[in-house]
């Protein structure tokens, strides 16, 4: 987070120095799968991307990393819950195609907002908006659109060779 002055500082006073599973907690939520994403934030909603649950299509083990992966879904969500209470005020599919890479998944791109729409990234390449209501407004495949993206850091362009990509 950059701060409200958009310079990496803030002048609130008060904030918790330390956390614990209990310990300066306001409250949690168990998510449907892994992710990287960091939380977008705008007024009373928190949109945060997602891995579906596992059961049904499952995702794709592309490279095994250290630990042990857990089992997710194929499907790359967005979701917006309340900043209140934690409860869950809409989710949206963005698509198919979740591959487990490593630490990574597919929904490891963050969400952003600029209080009117909400974008949402895919590591496959799928780039969504929507309205702050869940709405989608429209979604383009950037991958068909423009350049096949590669896996070694989730999303990336391709590395092309005079071999070709």
């Amino acid at each position: 987070m950059r701060g409200p002055s958009l310079n990496g500082t803030s002048t609130s006073t008060g904030l918790p120095e330390k956390w614990s599973e209990t310990e300066n907690i306001k409250w949690k939520v168990k998510l449907p799968s892994w992710s990287g994403s960091t939380p977008a934030i705008w007024g009373d909603r928190i949109f945060l991307a997602s891995g579906s649950e596992a059961g049904g299509d499952a995702a794709t083990l592309a490279k095994k990393g250290p630990g042990k992966p857990r089992a997710e879904g194929a499907d790359l969500l967005l979701l917006c819950f309340s900043k209140k209470d934690g409860s869950q005020l809409w989710r949206a599919k963005l698509s198919g195609g979740n591959v487990h890479y490593a630490k990574q998944n597919m929904s490891s791109p963050s969400p952003v907002t600029d209080g009117t729409m909400v974008w949402a990234l895919t590591g496959t390449g799928i780039l969504t908006g929507f309205d702050l209501d869940g709405k989608q407004i429209w979604q383009i495949d950037l991958q068909k659109a423009y350049v096949k993206f590669g896996l070694n850091w989730a999303t990336a362009p391709r590395r092309c060779s005079t071999r070709g990509c």
